[in-house]
């Protein structure tokens, strides 16, 4: 049985939980390689933002140099500043008008911060190669935009430009922004209209990690994915769903899946130990199908094989005296009635397993009831060198049952404790009540009940598997009768048991009030007549 067990047990595992697992491990490697693809689309996402964010900003910045570069090519100084100074008014986000000649750099208008001076030189000085070749791009015939970005406690951005209307000129002309206002006076409504109602696209300063431009509940380090204005050096656009970041979707991606996943496995993990278990329990069914034919054909051919034996040498007449003769006689009527009760647990047990034992419901005396069965027993128990008692309680109400049922119940214990006390053969039942039940008790000293074992001896065909109670011959159906018949009573059965020292089974029956027993006897007599007709 345990190989059996163990071919069905691989069996399930490379049919259902070997492609489960196999499939667990495909599925969290495709979630990191889906990780991968959400983040590159959103990369893709901000790369379309930025171009088309740039290429307007070009746009814009480009259309402010030409008309800067026009109004400079004519009219004299007075001119050129009244010029300057409605550019400024014009073009909030232009803080100064930068003039670079040879080596010498002028600011319009002029600052009273030695520092933006000092700052603009330094730049200017640095990228002085990037500068010149903006004049081998005029010749060329291409104005470009070159931005610088200038650190002071309010950053500014130059944008520096050849104006190649004046000729021989020398002159670099530059724009210097406010970076944030350009982005809030320029960008904001271009940057919402790429947004749309999809994406949260914020402006960030680099520089303190700050967001300059997008909603106020999220901070700049939740935005993972960014990339550079090139206008605007130092300054980002980032990109996130609406309402949440990516890192926040990644991971509500990737723990809804794994959620299924583990859900799903254990949904399988489950069918497969219930699978097992009903395999299991099946295949102990069967084990215990085939022990109870086999002792149900012992227990039918030995008191048959007795009888026939004792009844054959009476026949023949070998037995001369009276006392062999009543010796044969007795054995002759024990055995009948051993076979007779074999034979009645037999036929009670299929309808009362199937629930469709017919009980004949009336008041029942449980103490006259036991007094019965002890009357029947105890000359038997007797001769057999058990000590039997039996001690009534007082004062018990009568109670709505099968009397026939009760007896069967009791005798099916007693004959329970006969067959596993072997040295100390003392049996004692006796019957009692509490404020709502009334019981029997059947007590014995003999062999007891291993714990492993208890909760499963009511079960049909359970016998324990080694050992003394396995060599006592029987069919496993007594204790499932005694169940079935306080169950259909509403009732229950208790075991108290320790190894080695003996067992106490009570039946347990509940009181009801006399108009609640009234009405089921009549509804079971009813049953009854419309049966019979």
């Amino acid at each position: 049985m345990k190989a059996t067990e163990k071919r069905f047990a691989i069996i399930l595992f490379v049919a259902i939980l070997l492609p489960s697992i196999v499939y667990s491990v495909y599925e969290f490697t495709k979630l990191n390689q889906n990780e991968e693809q959400i983040l590159q689309i959103y990369n893709s996402q901000l790369e379309a933002v930025l171009f088309s964010i740039n290429q307007y900003s070009e746009d814009v910045l480009t259309s402010w140099a030409v008309k800067l570069r026009n109004a400079l090519s004519t009219g004299g100084t007075e001119e050129v500043n009244a010029t300057l100074n409605d550019f400024l008014k014009d073009k909030p986000p232009v803080k100064y008008i930068s003039i670079i000649s040879g080596t010498s750099n002028y600011i319009y208008p002029p600052s009273k911060s030695d520092s933006l001076y000092y700052r603009l030189d330094s730049v200017i000085q640095t990228r002085r190669p990037k500068l010149d070749r903006l004049k081998v791009f005029l010749k060329q015939g291409y104005a470009k935009l070159e931005p610088f970005y200038i650190p002071l406690e309010s950053p500014l951005v130059s944008l520096y430009f050849v104006p190649d209307t004046l000729n021989g000129s020398n002159l670099l002309y530059g724009i210097l922004l406010q970076p944030e206002s350009f982005v809030k006076d320029i960008l904001r409504n271009k940057i919402q209209q790429v947004a749309g109602s999809d994406f949260t696209i914020p402006v960030i300063n680099g520089v303190r990690d700050s967001i300059i431009a997008g909603p106020d509940s999220l901070l700049a380090s939740q935005f993972t994915i960014r990339k550079e204005l090139w206008f605007l050096p130092g300054y980002y656009i980032g990109i996130s769903p609406k309402g949440k970041t990516i890192d926040e979707l990644v991971y509500e991606r990737a723990w809804r899946s794994y959620t299924l996943i583990f859900v799903l496995n254990m949904v399988i993990i489950i069918g497969v130990i219930v699978v097992f278990r009903n395999i299991k329990r099946t295949l102990e069914l069967v084990q215990l199908k085939s022990d109870f034919v086999s002792n149900v054909s012992h227990e039918l051919r030995t008191p048959l094989a007795l009888i026939s034996m004792f009844a054959e040498t009476l026949e023949l007449g070998r037995v001369r005296s009276d006392e062999r003769k009543n010796e044969y006689y007795g054995i002759i009527s024990q055995e009948a009635l051993r076979l007779s009760k074999i034979v009645n647990r037999l036929l009670n047990f299929a309808p009362s397993e199937a629930g469709k034992r017919k009980y004949y419901f009336e008041f029942v005396d449980i103490n006259h009831v036991c007094a019965r069965v002890y009357d029947t027993y105890k000359f038997h128990l007797a001769n057999n060198g058990f000590t039997f008692k039996f001690i009534p309680g007082e004062g018990i109400p009568p109670i709505i049952a099968d009397s026939e049922a009760i007896s069967e119940a009791v005798i099916n214990l007693i004959d329970n404790a006969v067959k596993y006390s072997f040295e100390q053969k003392n049996i004692e039942f006796r019957t009692g009540k509490t404020d709502s039940e009334v019981y029997i008790e059947v007590l014995d000293e003999g062999i007891g009940i291993k714990e492993k074992h208890q909760k499963r001896i009511f079960e049909k065909f359970y016998r324990e598997t080694t050992g003394s109670v396995h060599n006592t011959k029987g069919a496993g159906l007594g204790l499932s009768l005694v169940k079935h018949i306080t169950d259909d009573h509403k009732g229950k059965v208790e075991l108290l048991s320790t190894y080695g020292k003996g067992s106490l089974f009570r039946l347990v029956f509940p009181l009801k009030s006399n108009q609640k027993l009234q009405q089921l006897i009549n509804q079971g007599n009813e049953n009854d007549t419309n049966s019979d007709n």
